[in-house]
């Protein structure tokens, strides 16, 4: 695959993230291709939006209606919120990828490490528990609670062994 090839793949974000933090990594060519790019992909990105936008606005301040092009209400001057209109398909393809990570996420180690060693489990569940996600809180519950089991199944068994030793 050719080197502009597998560029064109990248996000707006990427490229600029590539830019600024992996520059030592390309030649001045490869560089010079990745400028291009992204310029390439600012100015779709750009005329998209363009697109989207309606012929007026109104001002979330003053409810005064404003040309599309304004970046500030004609009459009160505050910033015209035109975020909202944009329907960005690059940011619908990062949720779509971030969400198997964020969700049906398996936490089998964090439930087999509170069984083994209880302490560790005590204190991963409560900094899981502390988290908003309800996935994690979840787990913090369960290895808080698979931690104390472990313990009272290890107090029994050392009760069985020290009883029969004597």
């Amino acid at each position: 695959m050719k080197f502009r090839d597998e560029m064109e793949q990248y996000s707006v974000t990427d490229l600029e993230l590539i830019l600024s933090t992996q520059q030592e990594l390309y030649s001045e060519e490869e560089q010079c291709i990745l400028r291009e790019l992204l310029e390439q992909k600012r100015q779709n990105q750009e005329e998209k939006e363009q697109i989207q936008l309606p012929p007026s606005i109104p001002c979330e301040k003053c409810g005064a209606p404003n040309d599309s092009q304004n970046e500030n209400c004609a009459f009160c001057g505050s910033k015209l919120q035109k975020e909202k209109y944009y329907i960005s398909d690059e940011s619908d393809y990062d949720d779509e990828q971030d969400e198997p990570e964020e969700y049906g996420q398996n936490f089998t180690f964090h439930y087999v490490i509170s069984f083994l060693i209880p302490l560790v489990g005590l204190i991963v569940g409560a900094i899981m528990l502390a988290k908003d996600d309800a996935e994690k809180s979840r787990c913090g519950k369960t290895c808080i609670i698979t931690a104390i089991v472990s313990m009272i199944l290890l107090g029994i068994i050392w009760g069985i062994v020290l009883s029969s030793m004597l």
